[in-house]
């Protein structure tokens, strides 16, 4: 979705996305703070809002630091002369946490929050982008997940220290003692072990603490809670010169009858190419690439085709149609393209060889 927005606000990604993992547990109160200031969360003092460690950070560095406080605010605000600008947007973590009768869809409403998003911060780059090179780094510091109706209940456990993140998210646990817990049902984050300002238990899987929550949640270990992007936009758009290019790798095919080939694809792009699909419509072929790296040639798996014997060849070529459809740069493309596929044909050599067979 983020790609999608952005990149229909004239962006185009600077690099490749980036994965790693959120710190844990994978809640604002730690993994915010700990994302923004690059350190663990006993290493900086937690008391402190959000923004604080993060501009302290790098100052240190020599970079002059502006935090914008309202999304509304920032193309006014770049006229300060920083050379970063830090804008913590809630409004998608809001709507993730409603429960579903407070939502019409919830799809469409984080939709809607990210296009008017990535439109301000179009507005804010036309700016910046006359001054120099200007970089949009969009990131998050957690994921979300949805419990299933099967999700398993668990007690609070003894010791626990109820508070208000954990009515929320009921994903995790402060805890003081954790002899109580099993292995099965629990994961244990020390506060040692993990550079936490104290110990928490973590519900595993698909389970839940005293009572189910209501809309998305976090805090837990599932993937999809604890993987989160990294994406660099900048502004421009993915060349429209550029195409991909294929080739006929393989030995030649005959006519009339089914034969094994296979295409070399070049991506010209600096960026990768992702969900590459393609098309030989005249003979109903289909094949898909997940992905190219950046100016890469990658070859496609054994294909098979039968060339008809009217088929035009000339040359020892036949000119094969074939349309795509992939994902750079975060932009959806199609391309109608054609490839040279090399025939074997019966020269006059191969008659006369033919003839020797019978002179013997």
């Amino acid at each position: 979705m983020a790609l999608k927005a952005f990149t229909n606000h004239r962006m185009v990604l600077a690099c490749e996305p980036q994965y790693t993992f959120a710190m844990l547990p994978s809640v604002t109160s730690i993994s915010r703070k700990a994302a923004l200031a690059g350190q663990l969360p006993s290493q900086i003092d937690i008391s402190n809002d959000d923004t604080t460690p993060f501009m302290e950070s790098w100052r240190k560095r020599g970079y002059e630091v502006e935090i914008v406080e309202q999304v509304d605010k920032l193309p006014e605000a770049i006229q300060s002369p920083a050379q970063i600008y830090l804008l913590i947007y809630n409004r998608l973590d809001e709507i993730a946490h409603r429960p579903e009768h407070r939502l019409t869809n919830r799809q469409f409403e984080i939709e809607t929050q990210l296009n008017y998003l990535a439109g301000k911060v179009e507005e804010a780059m036309e700016v910046l982008g006359q001054l120099g090179d200007a970089y949009v780094f969009v990131s998050t510091d957690h994921g979300s997940t949805s419990l299933s109706e099967n999700a398993v209940k668990l007690d609070v456990p003894p010791s626990a220290k109820l508070d208000e993140t954990f009515e929320q998210h009921r994903r995790f646990i402060r805890i003081a003692d954790t002899s109580a817990l099993n292995q099965h049902d629990w994961f244990v984050l020390s506060a040692d072990s993990f550079g936490l300002p104290e110990t928490y238990a973590v519900a595993k899987g698909e389970r839940f603490i005293e009572r189910k929550p209501g809309g998305y949640t976090h805090g837990g270990f599932t993937p999809e809670e604890t993987i989160i992007p990294m994406i660099v936009f900048q502004p421009g758009s993915v060349p429209t010169e550029l195409l991909l290019s294929f080739a006929h790798i393989s030995e030649p095919v005959r006519r009339g009858r089914i034969q094994s080939f296979r295409l070399a694809v070049d991506n010209p792009f600096s960026l990768a190419i992702t969900s590459l699909e393609i098309f030989l419509p005249k003979f109903g072929i289909h094949t898909k690439l997940t992905r190219i790296p950046p100016t890469t040639r990658i070859e496609t798996e054994e294909l098979e085709i039968r060339l008809q014997e009217k088929y035009p060849v000339k040359d020892g070529v036949a000119e094969v149609e074939l349309t795509t459809s992939y994902s750079v740069g975060g932009v959806e493309k199609r391309q109608v393209a054609s490839f040279a596929l090399k025939v074997h044909e019966l020269y006059r050599t191969d008659l006369d060889e033919f003839g020797e067979m019978f002179d013997e």
